[in-house]
């Protein structure tokens, strides 16, 4: 099985925003996407789609994607996100003037996830240039854990360090975060590194420090034994989370209950397809939706 390096936080149950199940049905879905589907849908997660309803992703994505192409990239901020949100709301209106206001609602939901990720998109790009770093995300590094792996791209070098970039929405969010650690000592062990740094960003301030503080680790590095102690726990319990994952899919079964709270997963059409997909559960329905279920 293969876990990116972005979900070891929540695999191993360091992410508080996302439950280790989530994690499980993310490596279901690759493994056996056919039991999951029916899984989910004994489960009452994913519900057959009432032909009276009309698909609306599509025209969704098309009115998100018509205004982010314009959007000034090298001055957004979190102080755009109202404005932005606005724009794709009433672009969407536009495509579809007999629109419902409950699709205006989920339309709403999933522009805030989808700007947050835009901004942490262009924010890396601006601190890149700015700090003059070494550009990642060019290559896709593995460790094995066992017979399973771990991977994924890293943002940035500089020098001999690894940097991970994070964009924060509040300077309230400028803090030290345990998933933010778990990543970056991912990315040390699949790239055989032994330093890093988490790089933080909050409307063009920069929090970079090389020397620990109340809100910064400050370089990570492996060969001090406090975070190597850290490195070793971290993959000890990546070999019980691989443990319990693959009896999770041989049983075909998992605790649902933190899944539940997140709401429907998506509808299913007449002919197999996954639509009004939560944005929760997106990269879990595009595995089913790229799978051949025949």
């Amino acid at each position: 099985m293969y876990l990116e390096v972005s979900n070891i936080a929540a695999a191993i149950n360091k992410n508080p925003y996302e439950p280790t199940e989530l994690i499980y049905l993310i490596l279901w879905a690759r493994n056996d996407p056919k039991s999951l589907l029916k899984y989910l849908i004994d489960n009452d997660l994913i519900i057959n789609h009432k032909i009276e309803e009309e698909e609306v992703d599509d025209e969704m994505t098309l009115a998100y994607e018509n205004v982010i192409k314009n959007i000034d990239k090298k001055n957004f901020s979190t102080n755009d996100f109202t404005s932005t949100s606005n724009k794709i709301i009433e672009e969407y209106k536009k495509i579809r003037p007999n629109f419902k206001s409950d699709e205006i609602k989920k339309l709403e939901t999933n522009i805030k996830s989808q700007i947050i990720k835009e901004n942490g998109n262009i924010q890396e790009t601006n601190i890149i240039n700015n700090k003059k770093y070494q550009k990642g995300n060019n290559k896709i590094w593995y460790y094995h854990i066992g017979d399973h792996l771990i991977g994924g791209k890293h943002d940035a070098n500089e020098n001999n360090l690894v940097i991970e970039i994070k964009s924060r929405t509040n300077i309230k969010n400028v803090k030290k975060n345990e998933y933010d650690l778990c990543q970056l000592i991912g990315y040390l062990l699949c790239m055989n590194e032994k330093r890093g740094k988490i790089v933080q960003n909050f409307n063009k301030q920069i929090f970079d420090s090389n020397i620990e503080n109340n809100k910064e680790y400050g370089i990570i590095d492996l060969n001090e034994n406090r975070w190597n102690n850290y490195k070793d726990e971290m993959i000890n319990k990546l070999e019980i989370f691989f443990e319990e994952c693959e009896n999770c899919i041989f049983n075909k079964k998992i605790n649902l209950d933190k899944i539940y709270k997140f709401g429907k997963i998506a509808d299913i059409t007449i002919d197999g397809r996954l639509i009004n997909i939560n944005n929760k559960y997106k990269k879990i329905c595009d595995i089913i939706n790229h799978s051949d279920l025949q």
